[in-house]
């Protein structure tokens, strides 16, 4: 069989076509959904990165297929009006630890290993407070935030060199 210049453009033509009129699509391991009094998010696991966005308070990156996503709180604050934030993390040597209501006493952190194990214990102050981290191995930690003996928040910590 002869193949035409004009067999041989309409053949190109399909090909082109039915390359272009494909639709996106993701093969997603796992997803969900996640929101809180100021915010909505919804995720995809297995998207690819496409942007990152960032402003003073957050940084949003479209897609979560990162291996470097860190979930830093894994209870949020069961009191009326308090928030409590720690970063830097990952950490090297200091993690800050801020609480936004000055009218609650009685904070105290305690820093666990993996095992469960108590690393570091004491008091947290009003507004901002640091933990060192300098001593500590590479790893990562778990800080629980008490008032009262009444466990309130809980941060998963990743300690870098």
């Amino acid at each position: 069989m002869k193949i035409t210049t004009k067999h041989f453009t309409l053949f190109c033509l399909i090909c082109f076509l039915s390359s272009a009129l494909q639709a996106q699509e993701v093969i997603a391991t796992s997803g969900g959904y996640g929101s809180s009094a100021s915010a909505k998010v919804t995720w995809t696991i297995g998207e690819p990165v496409t942007e990152t966005v960032t402003s003073t308070n957050s940084i949003l990156t479209q897609g979560f297929n990162q291996g470097n996503l860190i979930i830093t709180i894994i209870k949020d604050p069961e009191l009326p009006g308090f928030e409590v934030k720690a970063w830097p993390n990952p950490a090297s040597d200091i993690l800050k630890v801020s609480v936004g209501n000055n009218e609650i006493e009685n904070l105290e952190y305690i820093l666990f290993n993996m095992r469960g194990q108590v690393i570091k214990k004491n008091i947290l102050q009003e507004g901002e407070s640091e933990i060192p981290l300098s001593n500590l191995t590479p790893s990562a930690y778990i800080l629980k935030i008490y008032r009262n003996n009444t466990e309130i928040a809980i941060f998963k910590i990743i300690k870098n060199k």
